[in-house]
C-alpha cells in the first residue's frame, strides 16, 4: 500500500490481439480512480490497434473504464476489487525486502526467504553508493543513489499485498525501458 488509500498494482494496456504493455500504476481505493505510468515512446511505437485495459492485481485482470471527454481512468467495479484487497490483506502473502549486495554493489529484492527477485534499478549507478562506508545503513546508502520518487516507487511496490515475485519483476522491466 502507498497510503490508506491508494495501492500500487499494474495497468495493463493489451494491443494488437494480445501484446501487453505493462506499467506501474497507482488505484485509489476509496474512488476507484487509475493513475498509470505512461509506456516508454518505444514500447507505444510496436502498436497500432488498442485491444482492452485492465488493472492486474495478484494474477487477476480487473476492467477499467475511461470516459470519452477523459483521460482519467476508474475501476469498472471498485466493490469487487476492494473485496480482493481486504481478502489478501487478511490472509498471507509473500514479502519483499530491499537488501544491499556489497559483493556486488547493486540494491536486490528478495523474497521472505531471501531469495533473489530482481536487481532495484535507480537512475542513478548503483556504485555511487559509499559502499566502503560501514557505518552506513541500507537505508543511508539507498537513499544516496535513489530519488525520493524511486524510493516512494519501491516502498510502495514492496508494500502491497499480493504481489507475486513475476509482477515485481514484470513493473521493473517495463519501468526501466
Amino acid at each position: 500500500m502507498i497510503d490508506n488509500n491508494r495501492i500500487a498494482a499494474q495497468f495493463v494496456s493489451e494491443w494488437d490481439g494480445g501484446f501487453q504493455l505493462a506499467t506501474f500504476c497507482t488505484v485509489d481505493l476509496a474512488t476507484g480512480r487509475v493513475a498509470p505510468e505512461s509506456a516508454s515512446e518505444e514500447e507505444s511505437a510496436q502498436v497500432d490497434c488498442l485491444d482492452r485495459e485492465f488493472v492486474g492485481f495478484n494474477g487477476q485482470a480487473f476492467a477499467v473504464r475511461c470516459d470519452d471527454d477523459s483521460t482519467e481512468y476508474f475501476l469498472a467495479d471498485l466493490d469487487q476489487f476492494n473485496a480482493h484487497v481486504n481478502g489478501l490483506e487478511q490472509s498471507a502473502h509473500p514479502r519483499f525486502k530491499l537488501v544491499s549486495s556489497e559483493m556486488d554493489q547493486e540494491f536486490h529484492i528478495v523474497d521472505a526467504a531471501g531469495l533473489f527477485v530482481a536487481i532495484a534499478v535507480t537512475h542513478a549507478p548503483h556504485s555511487k553508493a559509499k559502499w566502503a562506508n560501514k557505518k552506513l545503513s541500507v537505508k543511508e546508502l539507498w537513499e544516496s543513489v535513489a530519488t525520493v520518487e524511486e524510493r516512494e516507487r519501491y516502498a510502495a511496490i514492496l508494500a502491497t499485498p499480493g504481489f507475486s515475485a513475476n509482477d515485481i519483476r514484470t513493473l521493473l522491466t517495463h519501468s526501466s525501458n
